[in-house]
């Protein structure tokens, strides 16, 4: 078998209070399955996903941690060389919608500014949502106005797979534009690993 080579590797971090549903995001998008009894990520986890854009190779490097304050020693290197971010809130919890903007902070202290996709996952629960589309659009639309970078927002539900691949190919392709956009960078990102 025959190794796959890629033209770019992007890596990723997905960043959200603990229980959101990272872990679930990461899996359904990488292998296309969704497990009832994720365990709580401690530390970080990193999974690999391959994907064409135009006609370029490209790997996804999804860095994703647990999201407790215990950890939080190992932020620097968790961001370090990150090209894309997504921020990850449970709708059916308001307290982790009110930490979204703490983790965009983070991200802006620790890389430059990147491209980030904002989830509202857990769209299944549809009789306990607590947030709003309306609600959610209105926080993208006011980091956006604050964000050098491309900013995008999704509703999904890694359980039914709702607007998965969306969320990650639309964070693939932005990192990609941003690449594009600067080819003195194009060498940094070529072979990286």
């Amino acid at each position: 078998m025959t190794e796959e080579v890629s033209d770019f590797i992007f890596k990723i971090i997905a960043v959200g209070d603990a229980s959101v549903g990272k872990t679930s995001l990461t899996q359904r998008y990488a292998t296309s399955r969704f497990l009832d009894d994720y365990r709580m990520t401690l530390g970080m986890n990193l999974i690999t996903k391959n994907l064409t854009l135009e006609t370029k190779r490209i790997q996804l490097a999804i860095w994703d941690t647990g999201g407790q304050a215990a950890f939080e020693p190992l932020i620097p290197m968790y961001y370090r060389g990150a090209l894309g971010a997504l921020v990850v809130y449970d709708i059916t919890n308001e307290k982790t919608f009110k930490s979204v903007e703490k983790w965009i902070s983070d991200i802006k202290q620790h890389c430059d500014e990147i491209p980030i996709v904002i989830i509202g996952n857990k769209k299944d629960l549809g009789d306990n949502i607590a947030i709003s589309t309306e609600k959610g659009e209105k926080l993208f639309n006011s980091i956006r106005d604050k964000w050098s970078k491309s900013v995008a927002f999704y509703e999904a539900s890694a359980k039914e797979d709702l607007g998965v691949s969306d969320a990650f190919i639309s964070l693939a392709e932005s990192i990609l534009e941003t690449i594009d956009e600067d080819e003195e960078d194009d060498l940094v990102f070529e072979g990286l690993i």
